[in-house]
């Protein structure tokens, strides 16, 4: 404040040397009507900013508490107020000098509350000293967000049982390593004990090297009651070190793949019979719905037709579409092929056209085919055969087109002038 000496910094006593200058100190510390009070205005401008007493005080000094109640308040502010251009680090004030400030700010807080020892700072909120803090960190040390925290999660090998293998298991000083092991530890014997401290206990062995430094490395050799196990153990940076290293035994391990193999034949076998059940029920189930349907639509319809369309080949093959019959609003049309070549007809696709446009469902010829053919009429045979229509109302009286064909449209059959009544 005005009037008050600064303090020397080994000796803080020393800030109010006598009564009358710590008096007037005081004096124009104290607030007053129609100007922003003095605390404030002295902490801004000893940290490199000047105000008048005409100023128009700002938002944060006009929002001050008295400083009889708080008088760590202003330190608080103003620390906050010194972090925050320390950290912007403009030209004005470089983020090297935040530290500076808030001492700055300490000390004003002493000379308000008229301290003579630092104990003043006990009086203060908890929000100057976090300020405090925060601001020495900011400007200090800021953390690196890509620094890992911890290694790898763990490792697992595999022993043979009655034998000895040797392994390496990178290691930190950052945390522990667990070693674990199928059964109980016997001895665990290192080669550097100064700068690795090593434990075992029941059937895990807890290992932390002493030394931050990358690159020693020691052995560690464990025996258990049916393996023998070296450790090569090494330092190295946390983000390649191991947290949990798992040793197995192989008959161990190809048991237990032997033992999810047989489960999983037996689930295999339980969901395919599952499969099969389900599978029975649901044909079975269409199969019933299907009749019902059958029936139902013989209920509405159901009456049969004669005709008298027929056509032939150059290759002695006929085709005969003797009768019709109607269920409901299908049709289904019936036909007969008769091969009196020397070579069998194979049947690729029948097909029923009206004005060039496909009306015909699916096609079956009696005794089936396979290899991508409706079935095979033998030099000398007749097969019968039928072809649905669909909603066969709408054909009624016209004249539609029944084409029986073998693979890739050879020895074709077109039977015209095939009407439904």
């Amino acid at each position: 404040p005005p009037g008050a000496a600064r303090p020397p910094r080994s000796r803080p006593a020393a800030i109010a040397p006598h009564r009358s200058r710590r008096r007037a100190g005081t004096a124009a510390m104290r607030p007053t009507p129609g100007r922003a009070r003095g605390v404030d205005r002295t902490a801004s401008g000893r940290i490199g900013r000047s105000t008048s007493a005409s100023a128009r005080p700002t938002r944060s000094q006009s929002a001050d508490p008295p400083i009889r109640r708080h008088p760590g308040a202003p330190a608080s502010r103003c620390a906050g107020d010194a972090i925050g251009r320390a950290a912007r680090g403009g030209r004005r004030e470089p983020a090297r000098t935040g530290v500076r400030a808030v001492r700055r700010c300490i000390l004003t807080a002493m000379i308000a509350s008229r301290s003579r020892t630092p104990s003043a700072l006990r009086l203060a909120p908890p929000a100057a000293i976090v300020a405090v803090a925060a601001g020495v960190v900011a400007t200090a040390a800021p953390a690196r967000a890509d620094e890992p925290a911890s290694g790898r999660a763990a490792a697992e090998y595999v022993v043979e049982p009655g034998g000895s293998a040797s392994f390496e298991v990178p290691v930190n000083a950052a945390f522990v390593t667990v070693l674990y092991f199928p059964d109980r530890v016997v001895s665990a014997v290192a080669s550097d004990k100064r700068r690795f401290d090593i434990r075992a206990r029941g059937d895990t062995v807890t290992l932390r090297p002493r030394t931050e430094q990358a690159g020693v490395t020691a052995n560690l050799n464990v025996q258990t009651e049916s393996l023998k196990v070296s450790v090569i153990l090494k330092t190295v940076p946390k983000s390649h070190a191991l947290a949990q290293v798992v040793f197995k035994r192989a008959d161990a391990e190809a048991e237990f793949e032997r033992r999810v193999r047989a489960e999983v034949d037996r689930r295999t076998r339980e969901l395919e019979r599952a499969i099969a059940r389900r599978r029975a029920q649901l044909d079975d189930e269409v199969a019933r719905r299907a009749r019902a349907d059958l029936a139902a639509r013989a209920l509405a319809r159901l009456e049969t037709q004669r005709l008298t369309a027929i056509a032939r080949n150059d290759d002695n093959v006929i085709v005969r579409v003797p009768q019709v019959a109607f269920i409901g609003d299908d049709a289904y049309l019936f036909f007969e092929i008769q091969n009196r070549d020397r070579t069998p007809y194979r049947v690729a696709r029948v097909d029923l056209h009206h004005n060039g446009k496909p009306v015909g469902g699916p096609a079956l010829l009696a005794g089936g085919g396979g290899g991508g053919l409706l079935g095979t009429v033998p030099s000398g045979k007749r097969v019968r055969g039928v072809v649905v229509v669909p909603s066969a109302l709408r054909l009624a009286r016209e004249p539609l087109t029944l084409t029986v064909s073998e693979p890739d449209g050879r020895r074709r059959v077109v039977v015209d002038e095939v009407v439904l009544p």
